[in-house]
């Protein structure tokens, strides 16, 4: 069924699937993977449920935000950044999103398969700019591994 779907979709232009695309199919093969296990409660399945609504809320605001204000950003990455300001002020979702988050970082792996597959098609692309593709990578991974560092150091300084 969702090999079906993603053929379906590659027939028209391997680069025409967008990044809500990737999400939707994600998202329903999660709920597809959670239909064959049994929840010890409907109170934890209407919890994940709620927590991927909030989630999908978020981006939704995210991509209306992006695009009324003409921001070159992601509007996935926008709704991150909603949700963030929100939390930071407001934990009542906390509860709601740990269950949703928790299970979308134990599937992980299957949500890369589309963006994976559609690297695949760009290869040329990517060929010529592999070098380029390199160094960002080599240079963002550091820099977040300092300022990882920069805060646990500033946390243990607080907390110690």
């Amino acid at each position: 069924e969702y090999a079906v779907a993603w053929r379906r979709q590659l027939r028209g232009s391997p680069v025409a699937i967008t990044w809500s695309e990737h999400a939707r199919m994600g998202v329903s093969l999660l709920c597809r993977a959670y239909s064959r296990s049994r929840f010890s409660t409907f109170a934890e399945m209407k919890k994940l449920l709620v927590g991927v609504l909030i989630l999908v809320i978020f981006q939704w605001l995210g991509e209306f935000a992006a695009a009324l204000l003409g921001i070159n950003l992601p509007g996935q990455l926008l709704g991150m950044i909603f949700l963030l300001l929100v939390l930071s002020f407001n934990t009542s979702l906390l509860p709601w999103l740990e269950s949703a988050s928790s299970q979308l970082i134990r599937y992980i792996a299957l949500l890369f398969v589309p963006v994976t597959t559609g690297a695949f098609f760009l290869a040329p692309a990517i060929t010529g700019q592999f070098p380029k593709i390199v160094i960002i990578l080599v240079v963002s991974t550091m820099l977040a591994q300092w300022f990882m560092g920069l805060i646990i150091k500033r946390v243990s300084n607080h907390s110690g």
